[in-house]
């Protein structure tokens, strides 16, 4: 925990907030996901969300052992979209990024992600989470709401 406090903190120069989108694409309406926005000083690199998602959330055997309080392999997303100030295009932006993405090939878009990151502050910042963030979710104790509170 130490770790990520640290890396909080080196992000001041960032403005950080929490978005709240949908969980499943059939209820947009239900927004308990969270997501971590990212709005660096320095425009030209766009915006960073963060969250925290269950691998292989596609599977009905997934969301089974999330209800029944199982732990799942989970991954930390990194995406970059450009700048915009309207929440909206945000989850758009989002939904649309990650809707049709298998679990390695997320895992192949966040990769991408952190090796284009220009911005030093952003790169340790995910980077000091990563090694410290357990890569299980828990749905009542480990989840993307937790994750991001901790972050901001």
């Amino acid at each position: 925990m130490h770790i990520i406090y640290c890396a909080v903190l080196l992000l001041a120069s960032c403005k950080k907030r929490i978005l709240k989108s949908g969980v499943f694409s059939f209820a947009p309406f239900f927004k308990a996901h969270h997501i971590l926005v990212l709005e660096p000083e320095k425009k030209k690199e766009g915006i960073y969300l963060i969250d925290f998602s269950p691998l292989n959330q596609d599977k009905s055997e997934t969301l089974l052992n999330l209800a029944l309080g199982k732990w799942v392999p989970a991954e930390i997303r990194v995406r970059n979209i450009e700048p915009t100030k309207l929440d909206d295009e945000i989850l758009e932006k989002w939904y649309n990024m990650n809707r049709k993405l298998t679990s390695e090939e997320s895992l192949q878009l966040t990769e991408c992600t952190l090796n284009k990151i220009q911005d030093k502050e952003i790169k340790r910042f995910y980077k000091d989470i990563e090694s410290s963030w357990k890569k299980e979710m828990n749905l009542y104790t480990n989840n993307c709401q937790h994750f991001t509170r901790t972050m901001v």
